[in-house]
């Protein structure tokens, strides 16, 4: 186990290695015009790259889906092929707290791969771990397990800390690590309190913005 954590390490390093080498700086600038369906960030105020899930499958097999950042996100945005792009620590927080892990636009299943590149995609950018890849292992063993009812514990658990997640994303503007520092305090919060109630819609307010399939 921890010589394949050791290579998959390495290989996130030579990714992000790779991906700095190539990608223009800042390429979502391109993407002006577009904002992510969930926070309605306009893509190009995004201080780091969006996150991308492919926006058609047709012809290719489950096993080469996966999420597009680094030079991936490069090669995939300038060969126009139909990307849905997020901003990835609200996908993230989303599929998670909502337990279903599909992609919010096309309702696409998502496959492991793409949880797991989502949580590769999290830590390079020094975002907050959401665990998207425990929680798909999680919501599969729910249906199928024999400790069906210990993963629906678990799954409810990292649901309700996205959840907490989620609503400090909408409150807090970004900047620097603030959102860090708030992250960790609001899930201390929430662990003395107990169990957080789903994210509610944020209509008006300064700073607060409405997520997607909210109050359609």
């Amino acid at each position: 186990n921890n010589l394949s954590l050791s290579a998959a390490d390495a290989s996130d390093a030579q990714q992000l290695a790779s991906a700095d080498s190539q990608r223009p700086t800042k390429w979502w600038h391109d993407l002006a015009g577009d904002c992510c369906p969930i926070s309605l960030t306009p893509l190009e105020e995004l201080p780091y790259e969006p996150f991308g899930l492919l926006g058609s499958t047709e012809g290719a097999e489950e096993l080469s889906f996966e999420g597009l950042w680094g030079s991936q996100a490069v090669a995939a945005f300038f060969s126009m092929k139909p990307v849905h792009w997020y901003d990835g620590k609200f996908l993230a927080c989303s599929v998670v707290s909502k337990g279903q892990l599909v992609d919010p636009l096309s309702m696409r299943p998502l496959v492991r791969e793409e949880c797991a590149s989502l949580d590769r995609y999290l830590q390079a950018n020094r975002l907050p771990a959401v665990h998207v890849e425990e929680a798909f292992k999680c919501a599969n063993a729910a249906l199928h397990d024999e400790q069906a009812s210990r993963a629906k514990e678990r799954l409810l658990a990292l649901g309700r800390d996205a959840a907490s997640m989620l609503r400090i994303f909408d409150e807090e503007p970004d900047s620097g690590s603030s959102w860090l520092e708030a992250a960790s305090s609001g899930l201390a919060a929430v662990a003395e309190s107990g169990p957080a109630a789903p994210a509610a819609t944020t209509e008006g307010g300064a700073g607060r913005r409405r997520r997607w399939g909210q109050g359609r």
